[in-house]
């Protein structure tokens, strides 16, 4: 047996010195590299070992000679126990592994297959009990960036001395000495991709039509700097920092001729006649233009129509005021003042108008008491109007009618709220 060990290692040895000679003879250096391959696994033997499976760790040194050809050298160690009980055995392997990368259709992915043959010993309790094994398998190495992959394989292990058949599986991490893909030389063309003259590199205008003056980084001219290309600009001369449409030019929002820049009425109707600021023109001021005005001479500050003439109103106008109170009370309240404005503002508008502030109770108290409470409601509100609106007091008159005039029922509490009011009847013919 000792003989038989001895010639069998001497064999291995030989085709492992073999194997290192022979592949780099054959390699270029395209894909060379060199990788630290750590991994564990687990180890099953043949039947007739009587020996239970085995987690084992492996350690090896891959040198890759090109985009197909490696070979590994490798060792791995594991202690398994006999099925029938009894303390581990000590077993190591070494070996070396030939190992071939498929060709693959995308040479840029990341996933690399490869098959293995190769020759190793295992040997059982130290090197007295040693024997040469035949080892075949398959693997699959996954790049994970520039220096790590991941790699898993299995082997079958034969052994012709003792016709025992033995199997692993493997998974590892691997460190490559070198980046795992080859940098591609990039080819850079100067181009000039929209033909206007400037390369693509100091293009910052790279769809510019054909055609089309540019600048020195390809963009379209715009001798105004106002936006707009003179390829598309109707008013080349815009001033800068105006603001100009899509056709370069200043607008003139309201079509009176003026543009906006110097127009000091944006809004003007169209049709009006405007001066050089773009407003309307009113030779008499009063707020009608030329255009419309039918009377072009009215007196300055005569209220005028919309055809520009002066007003003449010959109706009577005619306003109800309605103003309620607290029960007893005949204090206008701050919520009121609305309506004796309006009031105010008739006045105001027609100097010629008077009125007549008329005061009104519900029946609760005494007549002659009531009398009094209205008068005194009028008074409060002919005061308002001649304090607060600045009417004249001669063109304001109070009267109280007491209880006299209801225009509700005084049986319920709404209708007596109803009936606490204050009206202001003015009834005049106005020429003006």
């Amino acid at each position: 047996m000792t003989s038989l060990n001895y010639y069998s290692k001497l064999i291995t040895t030989g085709l492992i010195l073999g194997l290192s000679i022979a592949i780099p003879s054959v390699a270029d250096t395209h894909g060379a590299n060199d990788y630290i391959n750590l991994g564990i696994g687990i180890e099953g033997f043949d039947n007739d070992r009587q020996l239970k499976s085995e987690e084992l760790f492996s350690l090896g040194y891959e040198h890759r000679y090109n985009s197909n050809w490696a070979a590994e050298i490798f060792i791995t160690d594991l202690s398994p126990r006999p099925k029938g009980g009894g303390g581990s055995i000590d077993l190591t392997q070494y070996g070396l592994d030939a190992l071939y990368y498929f060709d693959q259709s995308n040479p840029d992915s990341d996933i690399q297959p490869y098959g293995a043959i190769g020759l190793g010993i295992s040997s059982f309790n130290g090197s007295s009990n040693e024997e040469a094994q035949v080892r075949v398998g398959l693997g699959l190495r996954y790049l994970l960036g520039d220096h790590w992959s991941l790699r898993g394989d299995t082997r079958l292990l034969y052994s012709e001395e003792t016709h025992n058949a033995d199997n692993i599986f493997s998974i590892g991490l691997s460190y490559a000495f070198s980046p795992q893909k080859v940098a591609k030389a990039v080819v850079v063309m100067e181009k000039d991709s929209d033909g206007d003259g400037v390369l693509d590199d100091n293009e910052e205008c790279p769809t510019t039509a054909t055609g089309i003056s540019v600048d020195s980084k390809g963009c379209p001219l715009d001798s105004d700097k106002d936006g707009v290309p003179d390829h598309r600009d109707h008013c080349p001369d815009s001033p800068v920092g105006v603001a100009v449409n899509d056709k370069g030019c200043i607008p003139d929002d309201d079509g009176d001729g003026v543009s906006n820049n110097s127009d000091q009425c944006p809004n003007t109707e169209t049709g009006a006649s405007v001066d050089t600021k773009g407003c309307m023109l009113d030779g008499d001021n009063d707020g009608v233009g030329n255009h419309l005005d039918q009377c072009p001479t009215t007196p300055a500050g005569r209220q005028v129509d919309e055809m520009g003439c002066k007003y003449v109103l010959k109706r009577t106008e005619e306003m109800t005021l309605n103003i309620n109170f607290a029960s007893n009370s005949s204090i206008v309240s701050q919520d009121q003042y609305s309506e004796i404005e309006s009031v105010a503002k008739l006045l105001q508008k027609y100097g010629d108008v008077s009125t007549v502030i008329e005061g009104h109770t519900d029946d609760r108290g005494s007549a002659g008491y009531n009398q009094k409470l209205s008068q005194s409601r009028a008074n409060a509100v002919r005061n308002v109007l001649i304090e607060t609106y600045g009417i004249a007091a001669n063109r304001v008159t109070a009267q109280g009618f007491g209880e006299t005039n209801p225009i509700e029922t005084n049986d319920t509490k709404e209708g007596r709220l109803a009936n606490r009011r204050v009206v202001a009847v003015m009834e005049t013919q106005i020429v003006e």
